[in-house]
């Protein structure tokens, strides 16, 4: 049995590689080599001239037009089960909030007879209902400075990044550079906090998306990441942080030219045919190589996740890139050629995929963790881009295919004394 104390000292004589701990910038510019996490680069970040640009309350925010968006009566219309999860969340407070001013009957999960609501309440329900919901948020904040039972409800409906929040500011660099892709970073004290990808161009990166936060964006079903950056570079500023953007513009010749560098490597992290283009997934594998480089994944940085799974997978595990298995992609090639069918295919690549990824008998694998995720990858081949939702689609959707699921690969891990809890 593998007691607290067991667990502890695993921890810390096997600990998992993290990072290389090269986390703080000096001067104008600096370069950074990759060699270490193997790839054969190295890339070079400038300073830019960092500033705020205007400064604005969150309901001045809020008020600057939306996407085109239907009546919050659409919303209660539509089954839950068709609805997204941040849909689900906005549904779920506009019930709160009717249950609250006594419109709405929570044993029928509906409305009230009209004829049984008091007049000032239905037409305050039924302007909800014909309202977006951002112009429903300003609604609420409008009736709540005089209408205690609606005060602070609008706050309800941001994300909890803006939600305590009182300012929104956005902010804007003057550089030459702004028209290039590239990588970049948001640095606090000299200290690296955030790498980020301009897969466009920095303009369009800084000032449509982090620099300059649309309404839309700030509700529990907008974009949370782009709203982490605005609030965070604001949190820093008012604590009196010294903030700066880095840039590391690159074309698309630069790419070529890593790739070239690196092919048996880089083939291994980069897909032929996909959704993503080549100068996309490229920028992902180096941005991944960098978040490991400079520790900025939670809670020591801003960064949520490696753009690139199966890169963040390796590092994490090894340390390391590796060049792709050039062994198991003959194995493959031949069982093709041979006529084997798809699904046995599966079989013969299980213990060679348990043997590279060193897990032994007598295993326990927990189901969707990182471990999990690069095993199933390997076995049904299917490359994990960092979208954990997308990435089961795509394995249902093969799994179905060759009549093989996941609780068929399960009895064979278990067949080999390997546990998936």
């Amino acid at each position: 049995m593998i007691t607290p104390d067991i667990e502890k000292f695993v921890d810390i004589v096997f600990t998992q590689n993290t990072s290389l701990q090269e986390t703080s910038v000096q001067g104008n510019d600096f370069n950074t080599e990759l060699s270490s996490v193997g790839l054969n680069t190295s890339i070079n970040f400038e300073k830019t001239d960092f500033e705020f640009d205007e400064e604005k309350s969150v309901l001045d925010a809020l008020d600057t037009g939306e996407r085109k968006a239907s009546p919050v009566v659409n919303l209660l219309n539509t089954p839950v089960i068709e609805l997204s999860p941040g849909k689900e969340k906005v549904l779920g407070i506009f019930k709160e909030l009717f249950i609250n001013i006594g419109v709405w009957d929570s044993n029928i999960d509906n409305f009230s007879p009209d004829e049984e609501l008091d007049p000032d309440d239905l037409k305050i329900k039924n302007k909800l209902l014909g309202l977006t919901l951002i112009k429903s948020i300003l609604y609420l904040a409008e009736i709540g400075e005089i209408d205690e039972r609606f005060k602070g409800w609008w706050r309800k409906f941001l994300n909890k990044y803006v939600e305590k929040l009182d300012k929104i500011v956005t902010f804007k660099i003057q550089e030459t550079s702004l028209d290039k892709k590239g990588l970049y970073l948001w640095v606090f004290n000299k200290e690296i906090k955030y790498v980020g990808i301009a897969s466009a161009n920095y303009a369009r990166t800084l000032k449509n998306e982090y620099g300059n936060l649309k309404g839309y964006q700030c509700t529990i079903n907008g974009n949370v990441s782009r709203c982490k950056l605005n609030s965070s570079v604001q949190t820093a500023l008012n604590q009196g942080q010294e903030v700066e953007y880095w840039i590391s513009p690159m074309s698309d010749p630069d790419l070529e030219k890593i790739y070239n560098d690196n092919q048996e490597t880089l083939e291994n992290y980069i897909q032929e045919k996909g959704k993503k283009s080549f100068t996309q997934q490229s920028l992902e594998v180096i941005e991944s190589c960098l978040i490991y480089k400079f520790d900025t994944l939670k809670p020591n940085g801003l960064n949520g996740n490696y753009s690139n799974g199966k890169v963040g997978n390796d590092l994490k595990s090894k340390g390391s890139l590796e060049p792709k298995n050039q062994e198991m992609e003959e194995i493959n090639r031949l069982q093709e050629l041979a006529g084997i069918p798809k699904k046995s295919q599966i079989l013969y690549r299980i213990d060679p995929s348990l043997e590279k990824l060193g897990i032994v008998d007598d295993s326990e694998i927990e189901s969707g963790s990182d471990e999990w995720v690069e095993l199933v990858s390997l076995i049904y081949q299917i490359p994990f881009d960092g979208d954990i939702e997308n990435f089961l689609l795509q394995i249902d959707k093969k799994s179905q295919e060759i009549d093989f699921p996941i609780s068929k690969l399960e009895m064979q891990l278990d067949v080999r004394g390997i546990e998936i809890v």
